[in-house]
């Protein structure tokens, strides 16, 4: 105990004071003192029990005073420290009546000295609990069923095992025989509930353990006194039974001192409950029901049952706890801890489910985002006032797609959206966009967006996964490996579309020059240009897998001919992005067939929505396709194809890009038009 700091210690100056735990051990000296004469006055006494009973509830008291100086100096434990103290001097009170033996017991069995005896236990155990209780932060009501579970436990084993021996021979009253044998078990019930609470709930060995011993010493005294007084009820007892009692007061004026040396301190640190101690008390518990048999047998399995219904109650709280802390564990698991949104391992597993109910009809569309402008931010504000911006942008998000989509963080300054029913993804992507954006002084946080639908676009959740990538990258304006495509890179692809056809060949070669003049026209930088003249070439690199009879055909086009058709720009998509130095290719021939007000193919997409060369792409393919002679038909003339750029200018095609290419070929309407 010299690991703990005295309660109280001396004043500055002056005479030492005595401390409480100092008086305490002094009275408990005097205790040991009375015990040695009482062995003495026992030599000369021929009434045993008259000799040494009056000392050895002098003995009670020795710890009753320890708990009574502390609750006076105490103001915080006051009622539980003079609780202890009240239960000892009950105790002391109850034995001048003969308790616990069957001696001095009333002819009808119950009388004022069983009214102190029965009043001991809620008041001195009851006590003692909420010293501990204080103590320990995992007193709730599992402990309380751990503590049911080993008291009903261990008074059944005792109810079996040492009952019918308590009672056999018994020559006092039948009433008092039936009354006085339950006080053990009473006392087993208070021994067990401790014992049960205090080992499966990690108590240390010092507060628990003088407990333990004192009711356990005190459970041995009352056994062997109440077989004595009940066997021989008329005789004088002997002093079997007192060094146990005086060892328990002995005990127990020990736990008192370490439960005075704790005040206002835990005890216990919360830990894993242990498996062992369960088991075996269910084990017990099993045995007795078992070996239960007899008359006096069914108190045992009474007892024995209602253990094992307070084990199963306490398995069913552990269980709970357990499902508990697995969901919360799942949930930490598939959630993004700054933004609270859900993470991507979420989105792997929303897709993989999504993916067997996806239809034509209700197709699963992914939309991955990644910010424009975020790293600039980070480096001119900090990262905590990036981390702020990831929550707000997250938050944001959230709230705009939802319920209609679920919005995930991929990490880093990615975010995604999976729309899943049968709203409009063009619309819940467009206003994911705005708000993944913000504004102000020193910044603009914008966001580059890639989107991808199952079964539509890809065949599988990898597919998927790996085309809206992408398309944001393509979007963005950069590539995995280099910022402007290659143009080598292009050889290839350029030969074979000129080998299936070479008008179709001679057909992009023009668009891809006058797009290039017109994204130059427009004030667009270097890489846009190059980008708008590579689009121009490739946009319908996707037609090199359709079929010569629907590219050739001279009439029009049916509705599964025209299905076939519109592939062509996904297929497109699909072939430039295989090189990553052609990916910023890729939305140009996925989006020129989109129209400016919607109602285009293959996404539906509208106005600025629209990649901005693909909208350049779309107003020359047109031109080319109205001028060039085909086999069914001669070709319009340059005015006659301006004249319905204009008429499908602001619905079909973006009025600023129509003004734009009228400028490069036809100067002189531009003029007019201005």
């Amino acid at each position: 105990m010299s690991a703990h700091p005295p309660i109280s210690s001396p004043g500055p100056a002056g005479p030492a004071r005595l401390g409480v735990p100092r008086a305490g051990w002094i009275a408990l000296g005097c205790g040991l003192v009375l015990a040695a004469a009482g062995g003495v006055v026992y030599a000369a006494a021929r009434d045993a029990r008259a000799a040494w009973e009056p000392l050895l509830n002098l003995a009670v008291l020795v710890p009753m005073a320890i708990a009574l100086a502390r609750g006076l100096a105490t103001r915080r434990e006051t009622v539980a420290w003079t609780g202890v103290a009240l239960g000892l001097a009950v105790t002391a009170v109850a034995g001048a009546f003969g308790m616990p033996s069957g001696h001095a017991a009333p002819d009808g069995g119950f009388g004022a000295g069983d009214v102190l005896w029965i009043v001991r236990y809620p008041l001195l155990y009851g006590a003692l609990a909420l010293l501990v209780a204080a103590r320990s932060p995992r007193i709730d009501v599992r402990a309380v069923l751990d503590g049911l579970v080993g008291a009903f436990a261990l008074a059944g084993l005792f109810a079996l095992a040492v009952g019918p021996w308590l009672v056999d021979g018994a020559l006092a009253d039948p009433a008092v025989t039936d009354l006085r044998s339950l006080y053990p078990v009473l006392d087993v019930l208070a021994l067990g509930f401790l014992a049960g609470a205090a080992v499966l709930n990690g108590w240390p060995r010092w507060v628990w353990v003088p407990l333990v011993a004192d009711m356990t010493l005190f459970l041995a005294g009352n056994t062997v006194d109440i077989r004595a007084g009940l066997r021989d009820p008329g005789e004088p007892l002997g002093w079997s039974s007192f060094p146990l009692f005086l060892a328990s007061a002995w005990c127990l004026a020990f736990a008192i001192f370490a439960l005075q040396q704790t005040a206002g301190r835990r005890i216990v640190e919360p830990g894993p409950r242990p498996a062992l101690p369960p088991v075996v008390l269910g084990a017990v518990a099993v045995a007795t029901l078992l070996g239960a048999s007899g008359a006096y047998h069914r108190l045992a399995a009474a007892l024995a049952g209602a253990s094992l219904v307070a084990a199963l109650a306490r398995q069913w709280l552990v269980n709970s706890d357990n499902a508990r802390l697995l969901d919360h564990a799942r949930r930490e698991a598939l959630t993004d801890a700054l933004t609270g949104l859900a993470n991507r391992r979420a989105l792997i597993a929303d897709l993989q489910a999504a993916a067997f109910r996806a239809t034509e009809e209700r197709p699963l569309t992914l939309a991955l985002f990644d910010l424009d402008g975020f790293k600039h931010y980070n480096d001119t504000f900090g990262h905590p006032a990036g981390d702020s911006l990831l929550q707000r942008l997250g938050q944001a998000l959230h709230q705009t797609v939802h319920p209609a989509a679920r919005a995930y963080r991929m990490g880093g300054d990615e975010f995604c959206i999976l729309v899943t029913g049968s709203e409009d993804p063009s619309v819940l992507v467009a206003a994911a966009r705005r708000a993944l954006s913000d504004r102000g002084e020193g910044f603009d946080i914008g966001a580059s967006a890639g989107i991808a639908s199952l079964p539509g676009d890809a065949r599988d959740v990898t597919d998927v996964l790996r085309l809206a990538d992408q398309r944001m990258y393509a979007e963005k304006g950069t590539g995995r490996r280099r910022r402007v495509p290659d143009v080598d890179a292009t050889a290839a692809l350029l030969q074979i579309v000129r080998e299936r056809d070479p008008s179709l060949g001679s057909h992009t070669h023009e668009v891809a020059g006058w797009a290039a003049d017109v994204a130059a026209a427009l004030g667009a930088g270097h890489e846009t240009v190059e980008i708008a003249r590579l689009g121009g070439e490739l946009h319908d690199i996707g037609k090199t897998a359709i079929p010569d009879a629907i590219l050739d055909k001279p009439g029009p086009l049916d509705d599964d001919e025209w299905e076939f058709m519109r592939r062509h720009t996904v297929i497109g998509e699909r072939i430039l992005l295989a090189d990553p130095a052609l990916a910023p290719v890729a939305p140009v021939a996925r989006s020129h067939h989109e129209r400016w007000t919607g109602g285009g193919y293959p996404d539906g997409l509208a106005g600025e929505e629209i990649p901005l060369v693909a909208r350049i792409v779309a107003v020359c393919d047109a031109y080319e396709a109205m001028v060039a002679d085909r086999a069914y038909r001669a070709g319009r003339s340059r005015d006659e194809a301006i004249d319905e750029l204009l008429r499908c200018s602001g619905e079909q095609f973006d009025p600023a890009v129509v003004e734009a290419f009228i400028s490069v070929v036809a100067p002189e309407r531009a003029v007019i038009l201005a």
